[in-house]
């Protein structure tokens, strides 16, 4: 009776273990495709039923894996993001321990932001699967609303750097603090279009490939930004001229 028991017992931990990896398996291939769809239409246009057709799994499976599009979005974003991020903070962190208290080098916290963005440029050149991983960071990140709940996973590094640009420009104020990392934040995107965007147009620029090397690139962009990030301030010249207003 006893031995009976046992082999049902171990016939039943077999059962319960292969549905994990089958429920596993499923959810993986829903992230899979949800990105795909993601990266090729932005997450505004991708519904939950197409995700379920590509994947070719039923409604339901969405639903019990991730409840709401919302959900899936955040999990698709997190497996990308994070990995992005913990690179940058590692960076971000080395810039401030070497500043050892002084005003850190712009220039370094600048790079620590672009740097893992860049080598991701440079894997789309012989990855498909880097080029997916641009795209659907590119459409997450530049989609009208799509940043809120995607928030807790991109805002502590974001803070992170604005906490170090301060420290290395005081004199900057907020309002032109702000807009400017906007506009880095633009340069990546724009990047993040992959290296045939970065070709010139045909008739206006020497022919030569646009970037040799992924320092190259890096350092670019670098230079470009920090001379941004260290031009005169324009904000209060430019409201008291001429005040925004409403429609």
């Amino acid at each position: 009776m006893r031995r009976s028991a046992k082999k049902s017992g171990q016939r039943g931990a077999r059962r319960r273990h292969k549905n994990v990896l089958v429920g596993e398996k499923t959810r993986l291939e829903i992230l899979r495709v949800a990105e795909e769809l993601f990266a090729a239409h932005g997450p505004a246009a991708v519904s939950i039923r197409l995700i379920a057709k590509k994947a070719k799994v039923n409604l339901a499976a969405v639903n019990y894996h991730f409840g709401t599009k919302e959900i899936l979005l955040q999990e698709v974003f997190k497996r990308r993001v994070v990995p992005l991020n913990e690179r940058r903070k590692v960076l971000l962190d080395a810039c401030a321990a070497a500043s050892g208290g002084r005003r850190p080098v712009l220039e370094d916290v600048i790079r620590a932001m672009v740097e893992p963005a860049v080598q991701l440029y440079v894997e789309a050149g012989t990855s498909a699967r880097a080029i997916l991983i641009m795209q659907f960071l590119r459409r997450a990140l530049g989609e009208a609303g799509a940043t809120d709940p995607l928030e807790p996973y991109y805002g502590p590094v974001r803070r992170r750097f604005i906490d170090l640009v301060r420290r290395a420009l005081p004199d900057l104020n907020d309002v032109d603090l702000l807009w400017r990392v906007n506009f880095l934040t633009g340069v990546i995107l724009y990047t993040m279009l992959g290296p045939a965007q970065m070709k010139p147009s045909a008739g206006t620029l020497s022919h030569r490939p646009t970037m040799r090397s992924a320092a190259e690139a890096r350092e670019q962009i670098v230079a470009y930004v920090a001379a941004g990030f260290r031009a005169p301030s324009v904000s209060d010249a430019a409201w008291k001229a001429e005040p925004l207003r409403a429609g």
